[in-house]
């Protein structure tokens, strides 16, 4: 596959993630919450989705339009998927 492939996969993917997550926030933008710390975990979550769906077009755009070389690249989406993962186990242990 050719690496401009990769590149319009990632940036559907991250307009997809970004469309859902802000239609996301939307629909809870409505509703009633009776604790607050429920809230708080919701919309951490969904900042973290609307960074990710962010991430991912603009790497899209990087990898299609050959912005940085591919090791630059994966560097780049390690550190990324690192950041979220502890952002992720964070918001886990607040929930606990």
């Amino acid at each position: 596959m050719s690496i401009k492939l990769f590149g319009i996969i990632f940036i559907i993917l991250g307009i997809i993630m970004t469309i859902l997550t802000i239609s996301n926030k939307k629909s809870y933008a409505n509703k009633k919450f009776k604790n607050l710390k429920v809230k708080r975990q919701i919309y951490k979550k969904n900042n973290l989705n609307l960074a990710e769906g962010i991430f991912f077009t603009i790497l899209g755009l990087i990898i299609y339009f050959d912005i940085f070389s591919p090791p630059i690249i994966l560097v780049i989406l390690i550190l990324f998927l690192l950041i979220a993962l502890k952002l992720s186990i964070r918001i886990a242990k607040d929930k606990n």
